[in-house]
């Protein structure tokens, strides 16, 4: 892994959280209906839902977010993005805050907590570069397994054992406009990895739903880290279903 610093402006915009009736999943996965899941209403993690695994839904959310421009982009400032017509994704920034989004009734959530990516495009010096898929799954692993205290909660009711629900993402391509969050100069194309922790839920009911992300992506050259990085994260989403 590289020991150059990283610049933490442009990790700070891209690495990002984010955050269902359940006959919709019950019908995809048969453990749902045999009540094995310890987490109603969240597709096993090794489940499919809507064509794709969760590691395949992740890179469908990373594609369209660095693809997003950005302004008004949601891993910047936090919102709701249609993934496809049956999926909507959240999104925000690492930090401090609550976001008000809403979200169409009778849809999916795909949520992130906490996840990192490693591309092609992203130039070497900036700690987040891979030219093959290997490397790049090797760098996004690195960072992620950096992330510690996760906890996530949804309506107040904690995601059981949410270490199971990290994943690596096949390599996607992707065409990053300019300006871009990836915080290249010129944008341009590029093939990317990431590893992270996210959850599917089935369609929540209509009316007000919230979630709560609590983790620290953290660094120490105390323990033999390259550099000393800390960001701890505290968000809320409310999400209106309507």
């Amino acid at each position: 892994m590289k020991t150059t610093k990283p610049n933490l402006a442009a990790h700070a915009l891209k690495s990002s959280l984010a955050t269902a009736a359940l006959a919709v999943l019950v019908a995809i996965s048969p453990a749902l209906a045999a009540g094995r899941n310890p987490n109603p209403g969240i597709l096993p993690v090794g489940s499919s839902a809507f064509g794709k695994t969760l590691a395949e839904w992740s890179a469908a959310w990373w594609k369209l977010g660095i693809e997003h421009p950005v302004a008004g982009n949601p891993f910047i400032e936090g919102g709701a993005i249609a993934l496809s017509r049956s999926v909507w994704g959240l999104a925000a920034p690492l930090g401090g805050a609550t976001f008000a989004v809403t979200v169409p009734k009778g849809k999916a959530l795909f949520l992130p907590a906490i996840t990192n990516e490693c591309s092609s495009l992203e130039p070497p010096e900036s700690g987040f570069h891979g030219d093959t898929e290997a490397e790049q799954a090797e760098c996004a692993t690195y960072w992620s397994d950096h992330i510690v205290g996760l906890s996530f909660e949804i309506d107040g009711v904690p995601v059981k054992d949410l270490a199971s629900y990290r994943v690596v993402s096949p390599q996607f391509s992707f065409t990053a406009p300019n300006p871009n969050i990836l915080g290249v100069p010129g944008g341009g194309a590029g093939t990317a990895v990431a590893d992270g922790y996210y959850v599917m839920l089935a369609p929540l009911s209509p009316g007000l739903h919230t979630t709560h992300l609590r983790g620290t992506l953290r660094f120490s050259t105390a323990e033999g880290d390259p550099f000393d990085l800390e960001i701890v994260t505290d968000n809320v989403f409310e999400i209106t279903v309507k």
